[in-house]
């Protein structure tokens, strides 16, 4: 008979990314081309806060099948992630590379953790909505990038 007690021991924490890799569809809706354009919106949703705050213009969105080997030259390995990417490119200011207070580059931070931007302050520009996760969840899960 299976023990059905449900204990204090039995709870977990995740800390860090690991939610994100743990559980990708509780970020992005789902893990098939859904979820891909989902991560494409976090990022196209940026560089409209960046045009609409007047520091960028230009928005352009690529939405390509990949050739057979394309992960295999771009990547130098014989791996297979899917048929399909997506590619925004602005004219924005970009994420800043300068140390951040935590010692990282602000680079590394907004790459690396949740809920960092600088969308929270007013000193930056006010956005349409402050999302937290915009580039983690996609850098996280984008196989591309994190190579």
């Amino acid at each position: 008979m299976a023990n059905n007690e449900y204990k204090a021991s039995q709870i977990k924490v995740l800390e860090g990314l690991e939610p994100v890799r743990k559980r990708p569809g509780m970020y992005i809706g789902s893990t098939d081309s859904k979820g891909l354009h989902h991560l494409a919106r976090e990022i196209l949703d940026n560089a409209v806060d960046e045009a609409i705050a007047g520091f960028g213009h230009t928005i352009q969105l690529f939405h390509n099948k990949t050739p057979e080997n394309y992960h295999q030259i771009v990547t130098g390995k014989d791996e297979t992630f899917g048929d399909e990417e997506i590619i925004v490119v602005d004219n924005g200011r970009g994420i800043p590379v300068d140390m951040h207070v935590s010692g990282v580059s602000a680079l590394e931070v907004v790459l690396t953790k949740l809920h960092a931007g600088g969308k929270f302050e007013e000193t930056a520009y006010q956005a349409l909505a402050v999302c937290t996760v915009w580039v983690v969840v996609p850098s996280m899960l984008c196989q591309l990038l994190c190579r």
